[in-house]
């Protein structure tokens, strides 16, 4: 008999597996966090996709090209981890520290010097590169600072040591592109980490407020200095980890297991090592939790000790490395742009400056890399700035801590761009500069969350979400239009330094940085034409026009003086050269700085011997004397020098300061047969009898 077969039945019928229904809002057409996030990828990876063209611009020199310790690559990381951020400048500048408070923030700097051992060029490599017209191949033997030492052989099989500067070795450019493609990667990062942030747990009930904050943050175009600019690093890196340092403090909230606590103080204390930004945290952190969580406030300051204590021991290893603050520089206008300043004058000024970072959030436009020394006036308590950010800035205190109050997230968004805010504001700790756009990148995290929050509540008031959308989305498609065309633009200007200073300088026509830089970059261009060309002539004078404008605002800047006497070499006018250099002396100690000095004495020197050797060709002896004399007088150890003003000496019969060079030559190099013999003509005797 066959078995009997039953199908088995249930009582109830089988359902389907519950799906989350499409979160009904304006971005439903963007039903995830997976889709949002690679929609503000794809966006921000397009705006800044013509940063990856870029080469070094600004500070990079004084972070990157001249900093000793990436140069040397992963060697040079245990000098990066104990050292001030600018140490390896000073260095170079014989130059004390010059910024008060120091710079700790090596974590970026570390990045730089992995990129350098593994895309830089290192010794033993082979390189080529072009000088005065002429194609050189040969090995770097030590890199020194911005240059390296290269062992090239000549025309004539002779092999000898050129000094080179790193960014003319071929391929240079190549390396900050990939620099800058990484920068870019740790943007696209830090946003997706920060969405996450707003997504899951800040902004759970207003995921529309998340997408929108971040959309706005993305592409605003006041962040081009942040990502365009290599050296800027440190600010992306910083918000990155403040990112995940809140986001794993939730988490241990929620599970209390030691990894997500670990985790926690891991990020945090990358944040810290990343820019001094993370400090923020020991007052943002207990907010969050008040405001997310709902806690009380002894059990949010509970719930902060690891942070507390992670931010203590930062603060323990940055004083043992930079001290407790202050600078050892001279007061100099570059770096204390208050110095010319009253009291009332710099409280007014400081104050305006604050409304100024936000109406730049508002409409960035103009933008600039610099805003050092005139470019913002003096302010006084007349002016009405002041006295409107005065009042807009007490308001936002007074909102924020009302919303506290209510626990409301809007609360933590204006703490989050206060708190920044107030980092950089020069009224606790000196900063050195007047303000920055890459200072309110962490600021506009805040700002954007605000903003965001206010556009969708009031587009909410207009009724059905079909009216909303279509009032909603073309003035969101006309608003990221402009920014993405703005941040594309601005990007182009971060190019390299020839870009920005010639674009910056028209934007802040009185900043002293602007017009020194733009000064520099004409002369170095004129420096690439033909010698006393009328194309080298037009530059010279363009030139010319910013440096002047500089000592104008600061008759002490050695800079402007030096680039001057320069100006004058390309133009063959040594005494002019010397009076401007002379100048650059009296403001920056030859005594010193002889390392720093010694290039332009040998440049000097070099150029009055040639004169002194073509006007003895001309039978012009006197004329002959003084200019080697000249040619002593910056290089008195040249022996060749030395040789040929004791020669001339000897022609125009003084022979007893002709013995007298002769044996300081000799004393020198007692080898030199023409000096041996012109001590022989006037004492009858061999030297060293």
């Amino acid at each position: 008999m066959k078995k009997s077969t039953h199908k088995k039945t249930s009582s109830t019928k089988s359902l389907p597996t519950p799906t989350v229904a499409p979160e009904r809002g304006l971005f439903s057409f963007l039903p995830d966090f997976k889709q949002r996030a690679i929609a503000l990828v794809v966006i921000s990876f397009v705006l800044f996709a013509n940063t990856l063209f870029n080469e070094s611009a600004l500070d990079d020199e004084i972070v990157l090209n001249k900093n000793q310790h990436v140069q040397e690559g992963i060697q040079g990381i245990g000098a990066i981890l104990s050292e001030d951020a600018y140490s390896s400048y000073y260095a170079s500048m014989q130059a004390e520290d010059q910024l008060a408070g120091g710079r700790y923030r090596p974590l970026s700097i570390v990045t730089f010097a992995i990129e350098e051992a593994l895309f830089g060029f290192a010794d033993g490599d082979e390189i080529t590169f072009v000088e005065n017209g002429k194609t050189y191949a040969g090995t770097i033997q030590q890199s020194i600072f911005d240059e390296k030492e290269v062992l090239v052989t000549d025309d004539n099989g002779s092999r000898k040591i050129k000094r080179v500067k790193t960014n003319t070795i071929d391929g240079y450019a190549s390396i900050y592109h990939g620099r800058h493609f990484v920068n870019v990667l740790f943007y696209l990062l830090s946003l997706v980490v920060v969405f996450y942030l707003l997504h899951f747990v800040l902004l759970q009930q207003f995921r529309d407020v998340a997408f929108l904050a971040l959309l706005i943050f993305a592409i605003h175009p006041i962040h081009t200095e942040v990502v365009a600019n290599v050296k800027s690093r440190d600010e992306i890196l910083s918000l990155l980890f403040i990112g995940l340092t809140f986001i794993y403090a939730f988490k241990w909230r929620e599970n209390r297991k030691i990894r997500s606590l670990f985790a926690m103080c891991s990020w945090y204390f990358l944040a810290l090592l990343s820019k001094e930004w993370g400090i923020v945290l020991m007052a943002l952190l207990p907010i969050a939790y008040i405001v997310v969580r709902k806690e009380t406030l002894g059990a949010a300051l509970k719930a902060s000790i690891p942070v507390f204590i992670v931010a203590f021991v930062y603060l323990l290893i940055r004083i043992n490395v930079v001290g407790m603050g202050g600078s050892n520089n001279k007061v100099d206008i570059s770096n204390d742009p208050y110095l010319f300043a009253s009291g009332m004058e710099t409280f007014a000024t400081k104050t305006a400056v604050l409304f100024k970072y936000f109406m730049l959030q508002v409409f960035p436009h103009p933008l600039s890399a610099d805003y050092s020394y005139k470019t913002i006036a003096y302010r006084n308590l007349a002016s009405w700035d002041v006295w409107v950010s005065l009042l807009f800035h007490l308001g936002l205190i007074v909102w924020t801590v009302r919303l506290l109050i209510r626990k409301h997230v809007l609360g933590f968004a204006l703490a989050f761009y206060l708190g920044p805010l107030f980092l950089v504001s020069n009224f606790v700790f000196d900063i050195g500069a007047t303000m920055g756009e890459r200072l309110v990148y962490h600021s506009s995290f805040g700002f954007s969350i605000v903003l965001a929050y206010f556009v969708i509540k009031g587009i909410q008031k207009l009724g059905p979400l079909n009216v909303q959308k279509r009032v909603f989305f073309p003035l969101l498609l006309l608003v990221v239009g402009l920014a993405s065309f703005k941040t594309i633009e601005r990007n182009g200007d971060w190019k390299n330094d020839a870009t920005l200073f010639i674009h910056d300088v028209e934007v802040v026509p009185n900043s002293l940085l602007a017009n020194s830089n733009a000064g520099k970059t004409y002369l170095e261009m004129a420096e690439k034409e033909t010698y006393q060309s009328s194309e080298q002539e037009r530059l010279l004078k363009t030139s010319e026009g910013y440096l002047m404008r500089v000592i104008e605002l600061n008759p002490a800047s050695y800079t402007a003086h030096l680039n001057l006497g320069y100006l004058w070499y390309l133009r063959n006018d040594l005494e002019k050269t010397e009076f401007y250099w002379k100048e650059a002396e009296s403001h920056f100690s030859r005594v010193n700085h002889p390392e720093y000095w010694q290039k332009y004495d040998n440049t000097l020197a070099a150029a009055f011997y040639n004169r002194g050797l073509l006007a003895a060709h001309e039978d012009a002896i006197e004329e002959s004397r003084k200019y080697l004399e000249k040619a002593v007088e910056y290089a008195p150890r040249n022996v060749q020098y030395l040789e040929d003003l004791g020669g001339a000496y000897f022609t125009l019969d003084d022979k007893e300061t002709a013995l007298r060079v002769w044996t300081t030559a000799l004393s020198i190099d007692p080898t030199r047969p023409n000096c041996r013999g012109g001590y022989r003509a006037i004492t009858g005797k061999e030297w060293g009898q």
